[in-house]
């Protein structure tokens, strides 16, 4: 009986498969796989134990460096397989990362917003500096010197003169 191997249904492999299992049977018996003596087994489970026995040999023959081969071909066969659904995966993921990044880096290019006191007509202002004159918070929305805030396009008004209401 051959160990742990069920025979596949004729319909569930393909007349090609079978006569690859057919020919590794014959000529490199070392490079069976469990599904290649699958589906030998469904055709035939004599010939079926015959591969397996031919492999067992072939393996044993060839020491423990060989047997591991289809190991360490399996192994590196689910290592790219693993990292190719994860890079796949997680694709959106390092496409809102890189936006992200894009986005931080303009807004560490734009100007710090300073307060920088009242305003003064012989000051030099840079822009998203802020300053207060009559009461007003005004921000600088371009460099400016002797522009005065509420009469030059240079500045908004942020926060208007008054008395903010009580609770």
């Amino acid at each position: 009986m051959l160990p742990h191997l069920n025979p596949l249904p004729p319909d569930q492999g393909s007349r090609e498969e079978l006569l690859l299992a057919d020919e590794l049977a014959k000529r490199a018996p070392a490079q069976l796989s469990d599904r290649h003596i699958s589906l030998i087994a469904a055709y035939d489970r004599g010939a079926a134990k015959d591969a397996y026995d031919a492999r067992t040999k072939a393996l044993k023959a060839a020491g423990p460096r060989e047997s591991q081969g289809g190991l360490v071909r399996f192994a590196e066969d689910l290592a790219a397989t693993t990292f190719a659904f994860v890079k796949k995966a997680l694709a959106p993921r390092d496409e809102r990362l890189t936006a992200l990044e894009q986005r931080v880096q303009q807004l560490e290019q734009r100007p710090a917003v300073a307060y920088s006191g009242t305003y003064d007509a012989t000051k030099a202002y840079h822009e998203g500096a802020l300053v207060t004159r009559n009461g007003g918070l005004w921000l600088a929305t371009m460099a400016s010197t002797g522009e005065t805030p509420g009469r030059s396009d240079a500045w908004r008004l942020v926060v208007k003169s008054g008395h903010a209401p009580r609770e």
